[in-house]
C-alpha cells in the first residue's frame, strides 16, 4: 500500500512545462510489450483508468529493465541498501520483468466507490494496495487517488506523472543538481513498481526465500510498523523518506553489533522487504542512467 500525504507531497503538476504535443504523442502511444504479456486489466477499470494503467505499466518496465543492472557500489543502490540485499535488488527488477521467472501474469483492478468493501482501503490517501480476492489471486487495486478523479481527500496528493510529462534534457527531467526526489517518485510508474513487490510469486522469485506459511507477505510496507527507537510510536512519514531513514537505521544497527553494543534495537524490516525501498532505488538509477547531471548523491529527500 502506497500512502502520500500534502503535508510532503503536494501537487505540483500544473507547474511543469509540458513537453510538444508531439513528443507526448509519439512516446504515450508506444505501449510496452510485457504490459499484455505479464498483466490483466480487468474489466472494472474504465477505457480512461485502462489507459493510464498502460501507461504506468509501461514506464514502469522501462524503469526496471534498467534498474535490473543495478550493483552494490551505485549510489541508488546504497541510499536504500545494505551490502547484504546486493543479489536482492537487481533480482527483484529482474522478477518484474520475467513474472516471477514463470512469466506468470497478475491482475490489476479499479476500485470505485460503488464497491464498499475495498474502497475503505482507498481512505485516508492510499494510491493503490495488494490484496488476496475470495478465489485466492493476489491482486492490485489502484483507489480512485492513483487516478486523480475524483481528486485526492483535503491535504493529500497523487502521482500524476509519466515519462513522457517531459523531456529528458536540462529543462525537463534531466535538471541540473540539486534534485529533489519528490518530483521523481510522482510517477504513476513508481506506485506500480512499488505494489509489485507486494505480489508474493514475484518477491519469492527475487527473494528465494525458505517455505512461506500460507497468506504470508514477503515484501511489505514501513509505514505503521512499531518505531524500535521511540516506544509506542510508529514510522509516519512521507514513503521516500521512511525508506531512506529505514538504510540510516539498519546502518546503525550493524555498526552497533560490530562493536558488540547490543543496546541498539534491531529496525522492523529488512530493507530488502520493504516495498518503498525497491521502487526508489529503481527511480533513482534509472534517471541516473537517463540524464548525465543526475546524481543520486545529491538529491534532497523531500517531496517538493
Amino acid at each position: 500500500m502506497i500512502q502520500y500525504s500534502f503535508l510532503f507531497l503536494s501537487l505540483f503538476v500544473a507547474s511543469i512545462c509540458a513537453a510538444p504535443p508531439e513528443y507526448l504523442s509519439s512516446r504515450e502511444s508506444v505501449q510496452h510489450p510485457l504490459v499484455d504479456q505479464l498483466v490483466t486489466i480487468e474489466p472494472e477499470c474504465n477505457a480512461a483508468e485502462q489507459k493510464s494503467i498502460r501507461r504506468a505499466l509501461s514506464d514502469a518496465y522501462e524503469i526496471a529493465e534498467v534498474a535490473q543492472h543495478i550493483q552494490k557500489t551505485d549510489p541508488a543502490f546504497s541510499n536504500y541498501f545494505v551490502k547484504g540485499d546486493k543479489k536482492f535488488v537487481p533480482a527483484m527488477f529482474e522478477s518484474f520483468l520475467s513474472g516471477g521467472g514463470s512469466h506468470k501474469k497478475f491482475p490489476i483492478t479499479c476500485v470505485h466507490a460503488s464497491s464498499p468493501e475495498n474502497h475503505k482501503f482507498c481512505l485516508g490517501g492510499n494510491l493503490a494496495f495488494v490484496e488476496t480476492d475470495k478465489d485466492g489471486v493476489e491482486k492490485i487495486f489502484l483507489c480512485p487517488q492513483f487516478f486523480g478523479n475524483p481528486a485526492p481527500p483535503p491535504g493529500y496528493g497523487t502521482t500524476a506523472l509519466t515519462l513522457s510529462s517531459k523531456k529528458f534534457t536540462a529543462q525537463g527531467w534531466c535538471t541540473p543538481p540539486p534534485h529533489i526526489l519528490g518530483h521523481y517518485t510522482s510517477l504513476g510508474a513508481h506506485t506500480i513498481l512499488h505494489e509489485m513487490t507486494h505480489i508474493t510469486f514475484i518477491a519469492t522469485h527475487a527473494l528465494n526465500p525458505p517455505r512461506l506459511p500460507h497468506g504470508f507477505r514477503l515484501v511489505v510496507d514501513l509505514m505503521g510498523q512499531p518505531d524500535e527507537l521511540h516506544p509506542g510510536h510508529f514510522y509516519n512519514d512521507w514513503p521516500p523518506a521512511l525508506a531512506r531513514e529505514l538504510k540510516h537505521r539498519w546502518d546503525d544497527y550493524q555498526a552497533a553489533q560490530a562493536k558488540e553494543d547490543f543496546s541498539y534495537k534491531m529496525p522492523p524490516v529488512p530493507t530488502s522487504r520493504n516495498a518503498e525501498n525497491y521502487a526508489d532505488s529503481g527511480v533513482e538509477y534509472y534517471f541516473e542512467k537517463k540524464c548525465s547531471n543526475f546524481k543520486p548523491a545529491d538529491i534532497l529527500v523531500k517531496a517538493n
